[in-house]
């Protein structure tokens, strides 16, 4: 069979893949998969599968398990410890990230979203990185167990190529400079710094939400950590688990660990890597780096979706608007999501569990005008309050015309569902980190400079010598 059909069965298979047919209407957005797909496959010897994935240089020997076996370093030895980094070093990684992502594809619609997803990527492996810290071992070292199942689809920014794009690529260059644990948070924060230009349209700001003043670099790499598989967060447990992991482990408060679970506006789950099957925001908001994660959970109503592919340790929380539809984007939380807000009962002592509880979980909509007019569209709940503008009055005990307001309200959001029972209160927050989620939907500022504080402390947490960025 000859290259060019080769290439044009796996340029098909592809756009079949993402949902692109002849009688798709996003005719345009195919053809830019297709002119994408194209110019990767014509470079010639290039590997992209996790079994094609050649390791070169001083990693060469060990047995592929951590990052630190992976992204290897051509130029030399990779250095462990990095002994000075000027801003101009971390200016210089920083735009070459925003760089790859800006030239990845721009599609982002229900079936995928390229930038969204390479920039979530890199979020996850810092936050998986720093999430197994524990009684001073791990953190920010740069050492995960790779072939763990929580890490499954960290290869494809690391060292696979999303669409032919790999952090490895930027890391080659400074390998001998830059240890990879200073590297893997500078990444994730230019991926950030970038998905926030999208948020804000402000291109020309370096300092956009100023991450470069507040990092220290001298994190030391690790080669090898037995236990970091086990000190991550099973999501299904909820709340016990962001209490164990961010509050006890990391020393976060739980508007601080609140602030942190913000990351997931960015990105999507997949049933293939993580089990967990849809994206925290709408397509649209999942590559800019926003509130919207926040907004998302007050301003919809959520309702379990259980064994997720048959398997029955993986479950989530659905958007159950009424009149939302199957052929939208599949809108997720998890247990640990979800949990920052809403309890099931209403004296918040038992926590949600979307395998064993049927509820249904939503606000009412007074507490949140800001998030509901200032980021979200007018939309609560899928309708547009605008045609009901008595459903922002705050609920009033004892009076009917409240009584049947929100009776319509719960309709709207629980599907019309009235044999349901609500998840904790409508009325105020329940949640460990209920007031906290509250604000951060309505005040996007007071969200981001409570995650940049948060953030620091959870990538320099069990290091004590770490130093600020020095003048060029």
């Amino acid at each position: 069979m000859g290259r060019a059909m080769i290439h044009a069965i796996r340029a098909l298979t592809t756009l079949l893949a993402f949902g692109c047919t002849v009688a798709d209407q996003s005719t345009d957005e195919c053809l830019e998969l297709l002119q994408v797909h194209a110019s990767v496959s014509a470079q010639p010897g290039e590997q992209r599968s996790a079994r094609a994935v050649q390791l070169s240089g001083v990693n060469s020997t060990r047995v592929a398990k951590t990052p630190y076996d992976l992204m290897s370093c051509p130029k030399g030895e990779a250095i462990l410890k990095t002994v000075r980094m000027t801003s101009c070093t971390y200016d210089a990684i920083n735009l070459e990230i925003r760089e790859m992502l800006s030239k990845m594809p721009s599609v982002c619609n229900e079936r995928m979203c390229p930038q969204a997803e390479f920039a979530g990527c890199l979020l996850r492996m810092a936050g998986h990185d720093f999430m197994d810290y524990y009684d001073g071992s791990g953190g920010s070292d740069a050492c995960t167990d790779m072939h763990a199942a929580d890490n499954a689809g960290l290869l494809a920014c690391l060292v696979e190529g999303e669409w032919d794009y790999k952090v490895h690529d930027v890391y080659a260059k400074y390998c001998t400079e830059v240890s990879l644990a200073d590297f893997l948070v500078l990444a994730a924060e230019a991926s950030m710094d970038w998905t926030r230009r999208l948020a804000t349209r402000r291109f020309n700001e370096l300092d956009n939400i100023a991450f470069k003043w507040r990092f220290k670099y001298g994190r030391e790499t690790s080669t090898s950590c037995p236990d970091a598989e086990h000190q991550l967060p099973n999501p299904e447990h909820g709340c016990s688990e962001v209490e164990r992991v961010f509050v006890k482990n990391l020393g976060l408060s739980w508007e601080e660990s609140a602030a942190l679970m913000g990351v997931h506006t960015l990105g999507r789950a997949r049933l293939e890597n993580s089990g967990y099957d849809g994206w925290w925001s709408d397509p649209i908001n999942s590559r800019k780096f926003n509130n919207h994660f926040f907004v998302s959970m007050l301003a919809n109503g959520w309702m379990p979706d259980v064994a997720l592919n048959g398997n029955k340790d993986k479950n989530q929380w659905i958007i159950s608007n009424e009149n939302f539809k199957s052929k939208d984007a599949k809108v997720m939380m998890l247990n640990s999501d979800l949990c920052l807000a809403f309890t099931f009962d209403h004296d918040s002592k038992v926590g949600l569990d979307a395998r064993t509880q049927n509820c249904c979980a939503w606000p009412e909509p007074a507490p949140i005008l800001e998030a509901i007019s200032r980021f979200n569209g007018g939309e609560y709940c899928g309708v547009k309050v605008k045609s009901n503008p008595d459903w922002l009055l705050p609920f009033v005990e004892g009076d009917p015309e409240s009584r049947c307001r929100i009776k319509a309200q719960r309709a709207a959001c629980c599907q019309g569902e009235s044999r349901v029972a609500d998840c904790g209160s409508v009325l105020h927050p329940t949640g460990p980190a209920g007031e906290a989620v509250f604000r951060f939907a309505n005040d996007e500022d007071y969200w981001l400079e409570v995650f940049k504080h948060a953030w620091s402390k959870a990538t320099t947490v069990g290091f004590h010598d770490l130093k600020v960025l020095e003048t060029c």
